[in-house]
């Protein structure tokens, strides 16, 4: 505490609370033991502020404010700023002769404060002064420049269309990137070095078949299409072949591969999938080891479409049309494609395979946009370094701005018996039932907030806050300290003005239920016997009621328990008459 400094406190409602009006009194909150805080902690989405300002404040991120981070920053604004004048008035204007002059900090404040003042758009007409719309103005641009973290670029650091931005888009769909702070990718160094490597890898293996002809029998094109026919061929064609073998040596083999006459009777034909399942796993065709497969015989429905497409490619692969296949014919056409098989599986794993390969030689044969694009690498870390500076210079205006409001919305609470003005917890006024209540804060737990209002003894109204399309924007607890209890209830509507003086649809959606007034609270015990005796003598008549149901008394059975007349019932007889009620005595006489 600073020397001949004492602790000034006025009364809000029965409590003392610390005068917070000035730089020397944010700094003796420095020294008050957090007892005589009125909070310590806070989360974040309850308070009305710059979420920039709120995000300095919260060190640890972890969406609550604390006495600690509050004094942390409380003494780093306070070392910054040799005049205090903007900080005590709330000002988002920085004068440059505030800052301190000690200090590597003090030194990268001014020359960010130089370096917006020469970069905004408008040309200012006072450079003694930094505003906190100017330090925006800035930020913005080198942020939207693609280059703000070292040793990221985004897509937008180069012109859009150029060859560079097309690697940088390349970059990032294979080999991808790093998660950039203002969401999306940037491209690394390694990441530009991988696909470079990748590409050298995958081009020098694709030019192979330049050199190699037994590697594409075909052609480039049409080499892979017939192989990719065979291929979806390859397992039931060698199928038919083994059993043709099988067959010629037992001939009963030609029987047994066919679903036996109680497999049969065991599949339900109604069944789609269960005659598809018998299609996969029937032959391709009857196995007759004296004759080639028919291609145009009898051939299992489920392979039809692809022998199709092996036809087409026959009489490229063996030199002739063809309408059979021999046991020759199938080895000769995968003699034909080995070597472009073999090709296939020596290629490299990458992550570049899928895209065009002239665009990939463009990357390769042009190394001006690999260079190109470590120039800008190397240029985010410059960048980075005055962002960097930009966003301290920015934090100290938000204290400036921000601080001296806050922390009499923290540590004291002036502004909450003040009519005048509004605390950073308050929310806006409920109107409801005819009555307007002032102060209303953002709940974002409710049942954790109600346990804790039913244990204040407090009338608490929790309300949904809705815009017009009736989408819940958030909710708040709202106390009602005066007055009654009226027509306050669960699904009540109302009106809620925010801070904005925004209107919006209210709506309760739960009540922590206690005493208002002094009168409703000496109410309260009888309300509480007269619901104890209500719910008694309820479950008492319940009881009773159902002890005459069981014995019959006064019940009507029900039409399907009546006795069913007879042919010869007669009807019942008419009830007696009533006998006749004695004649009243006479009057005593006197």
């Amino acid at each position: 505490m600073s020397e001949g400094s004492t602790f000034e406190f006025e009364t809000f409602g029965r409590a003392p609370h610390l005068k917070i009006r000035d730089a020397e009194a944010l700094r003796l909150t420095l020294d008050l033991d957090e007892a005589h805080w009125v909070a310590v902690s806070a989360p974040v989405t309850t308070l009305r502020a710059d979420a920039v300002f709120l995000g300095h404040l919260d060190n640890n991120m972890d969406g609550r404010i604390r006495a600690k981070e509050v004094k942390r920053n409380i003494r780093w604004t306070l070392e910054r700023l040799a005049d205090t004048r903007g900080l005590e008035a709330g000002s988002d204007t920085l004068r440059l002769a505030a800052l301190r002059d000690d200090g590597d900090e003090a030194n990268r404040l001014k020359r960010a404060a130089q370096q917006v003042l020469e970069r905004v758009k408008e040309a200012p007409s006072d450079t003694s002064e930094v505003t906190l719309a100017q330090i925006r103005e800035v930020r913005a641009a080198e942020e939207g420049r693609g280059l703000s973290e070292a040793g990221l670029v985004m897509p937008s650091a180069a012109e859009e269309g150029s060859p560079v931005h097309q690697l940088i888009a390349d970059v990032l769909a294979t080999v991808g990137g790093q998660e950039h702070p203002l969401g999306g990718q940037g491209v690394t160094a390694d990441a530009l070095d991988a696909f470079l490597k990748q590409t050298a890898d995958d081009l020098a293996w694709r030019d192979r078949a330049e050199r190699e002809e037994e590697l594409l029998p075909l052609g480039r094109g049409d080499t892979g299409a017939a192989a990719k026919a065979v291929a979806a061929l390859e397992e039931k064609l060698e199928q038919h072949f083994t059993l043709a073998d099988a067959v010629r040596l037992n001939p009963r083999i030609a029987d047994a591969v066919w679903p036996t006459e109680a497999e049969l009777n065991a599949i339900d034909f109604s069944d789609r999938a269960a005659i598809e399942e018998l299609l996969v796993d029937a032959p391709l065709a009857p196995p007759d080891p004296d004759s080639p497969l028919d291609l145009e015989g009898p051939i299992n429905p489920h392979y039809a479409e692809r022998v199709r497409a092996l036809e087409r490619w026959l009489e490229p692969l063996l030199g002739e049309p063809r309408t059979t296949l021999t046991r020759d014919d199938w080895e000769a056409i995968k003699t034909r494609l080995a070597p472009w098989r073999a090709w296939q599986k020596e290629r490299p794993e990458v992550q570049i395979k899928d895209l065009p390969e002239e665009r990939l030689r463009e990357h390769l044969d042009d190394p001006e946009r690999a260079a190109q694009l470590r120039a800008l690498i190397a240029e985010s870390h410059e960048r980075a370094v005055v962002l960097d500076d930009v966003k301290l210079l920015e934090r100290l205006v938000l204290m400036q701005r921000w601080l001296m409001l806050f922390v009499n919305s923290f540590v004291s609470f002036p502004d909450l018996y003040n009519p005048e003005a509004r605390a950073l917890f308050e929310m806006g006024t409920l109107v409801m039932d005819g009555r307007r209540f002032a102060l209303a804060v953002r709940v974002t737990d409710r049942a954790r907030h109600a346990r804790l209002s039913n244990a204040s003894n407090m009338f608490v109204l929790y309300a949904a806050i809705s815009d017009r399309a009736g989408e819940v924007l958030y909710e708040v607890a709202v106390p009602v300290t005066s007055g009654g209890r009226g027509n306050l209830q669960e699904g009540k509507w109302g009106v809620f003005h925010d801070i904005d003086d925004v209107e919006h649809h209210a709506q309760i959606v739960q009540i922590v239920e206690n005493p208002i007034s002094l009168r409703e609270a000496l109410a309260a015990p009888f309300r509480r016997l007269g619901s104890a005796v209500s719910g008694r003598i309820e479950k008492m008549t319940e009881k009773a009621e159902a002890d005459l149901q069981k014995e019959g008394v006064g019940l009507v059975p029900p039409a399907d328990k009546l006795p069913k007349p007879t042919a010869d019932a007669k009807p019942p007889a008419p009830p007696a008459a009533p006998a006749a009620a004695p004649a009243a005595a006479p009057p005593a006489q006197s």
